[in-house]
C-alpha cells in the first residue's frame, strides 16, 4: 500500500514554487517558458523520484506485500529450520502465508490456541484437550500425568472405501504435528488420536 501519495514533475514544480516569495520578480515561477519555471521542475522531478523510492521501501519492509525480500524474510524468521523447511517454496503468497504462520505461532499455549493455528494451516476438524485420556484408543493416565499430556484428535487418512493413488500420509496434518511438538513444553508429551469416522474407531501414537 503506498504511503505517499506521488505528485508528477508539474505538481512538484507548482509545490515548489509556492515555498518562494510572491511578486514582480518571482512571477517566472510559474510561467512554463521561464527557467525559473524550468529549475523548479527538475528540481520536482527528483522528489517524484523520492516519493516513489519511499512507496517501494514501504511495500518491501512489510511483510504482506513485500516481492523482493521474501528471501530476507525468510531468512529472518528461520524457515529453512522450520516445519516449513521440507514444503515446496510454492507461490510467493504462500512463502508469505509461511512466514505469517511462524510469527502466529510464537507465544501458542492453550488448547483454543493451537486449534487456532490448526485453522491458519487448513485443518478445520482438530480437537486438542490437555489432560483428557481418549476414548477407545486403549490409553489410560492418572492426573499427574494428565497434567502434562496434550491429546490432539484428528481424522485418520485414507481408509474404506480406498481411492487410488492411497493416501497414507496428509503433508498438512504433518505439518501441524510439527508445530505442536516444536511448541509444547519440553515436559509435556502429546499423544495423537487418528479417528477413523467409518470403524467410529481411534488409534493412538504417542510422541515425548
Amino acid at each position: 500500500m503506498p504511503v505517499f501519495k506521488v505528485h508528477d514533475k508539474e505538481q512538484q514544480g507548482s509545490m515548489l514554487a509556492l515555498k518562494l516569495p510572491d511578486g514582480k520578480f518571482w512571477r517566472a515561477k510559474y510561467m512554463p517558458d521561464k527557467n525559473l519555471r524550468k529549475y523548479l521542475i527538475a528540481i520536482g522531478t527528483e522528489f517524484m523520484r523520492l516519493e516513489e523510492r519511499f512507496n517501494y521501501a514501504g511495500d518491501q519492509f512489510n511483510i504482506n506485500t513485500t516481492t523482493d525480500l521474501i528471501d530476507e524474510f525468510e531468512r529472518e524468521y528461520g524457515i529453512s529450520t522450520s516445519c516449513f523447511a521440507n514444503t515446496p517454496a510454492g507461490s510467493l503468497q504462500q512463502r508469505i502465508d509461511n512466514i505469517l504462520t511462524i510469527i502466529g505461532a510464537n507465544g501458542v499455549s492453550t488448547e483454543a490456541q493451537f486449534e487456532a493455528l490448526a485453522v491458519i494451516l487448513g485443518l478445520t476438524d482438530i480437537d486438542v484437550s490437555a489432560g483428557l485420556a481418549p476414548e477407545n484408543a486403549g490409553l489410560s493416565f492418572d492426573d499427574t500425568q494428565a497434567r502434562f499430556t496434550i491429546v490432539v484428535r484428528r481424522p485418520a487418512t485414507g481408509g474404506f472405501p480406498y481411492q487410488f493413488p492411497m493416501k497414507f500420509i496428509d503433508p498438512v496434518v504433518t505439518l501441524f504435528e510439527c508445530f505442536i511438538l516444536q511448541l509444547k513444553p519440553a515436559n509435556v508429551r502429546v499423544i495423537f488420536v487418528s479417528i477413523v469416522t467409518d470403524f467410529t474407531d481411534e488409534f493412538s501414537s504417542e510422541f515425548a
